[in-house]
């Protein structure tokens, strides 16, 4: 749980102390199901209520944005990296250092609030820190999964793992449960689980074999 808890606020949240010195912890995602689960790690590890809970009206999906204001979960947090934001810092040792289920839980967050799959059955997902995206990529490489990275031009230098699109990826992401309750925000299927439309691509795209 709080894997998944450190995890998900380097992709999708902050952590961080105002002028005022106001700790706050906030996570942001369009799918409600991630949400109310980053809820419930967080009353799990640190038996804690939200400070406030919001829905944001999006242009194309709404938005459920949760935080928590607490010193002690601050600096407990900062004990394991020095910042959450997903430009500047690493994941920490615990997951690269640590037990397999670490970092499987370390992928899911990153498909989760990162990943996006195309019409054409394409998996990908960018950040804009190198080192981050090379941690990540590793850990693709330990499960067998694989991909490559593309480098791009994006208001400054961009990554993303791009998967090869083959039957034994598909079938090694649809295992692992890379997407769970995430959705996709925009296009043909916006609003749409992840993993319904991996589903139904796996169906209907060319695959190569192997």
């Amino acid at each position: 749980a709080k894997i998944r808890i450190i995890c998900n606020l380097i992709f999708d949240g902050s952590v961080s102390k105002s002028k005022e010195y106001h700790y706050n912890i906030m996570y942001v995602n369009s799918s409600l199901g991630l949400v109310n689960k980053f809820i419930e790690d967080m009353k799990k590890v640190y038996n804690v209520n939200s400070s406030s809970f919001e829905k944001i009206k999006g242009k194309n999906v709404d938005h459920f944005r949760v935080k928590y204001c607490s010193k002690e979960i601050f600096d407990d947090l900062l004990n394991y990296i020095s910042s959450y934001h997903s430009s500047k810092t690493n994941l920490p040792s615990e997951v690269t250092n640590g037990k397999i289920e670490y970092k499987l839980i370390a992928l899911r967050n990153f498909w989760d609030n990162e990943g996006s799959i195309n019409k054409r059955g394409i998996l990908t997902a960018d950040l804009k820190n190198k080192s981050l995206i090379e941690q990540l990529s590793n850990l693709h490489k330990e499960f067998g999964i694989s991909h490559y990275i593309s480098r791009y031009w994006k208001n400054g230098r961009a990554y993303k793992p791009i998967l090869s699109k083959n039957k034994d990826n598909y079938n090694k992401f649809l295992k692992l449960k890379l997407f769970t309750d995430s959705i996709t925000t925009k296009g043909l299927y916006k609003g749409k689980r992840k993993l319904e439309i991996l589903r139904i691509l796996y169906k209907k795209v060319s695959l190569k074999k192997g």
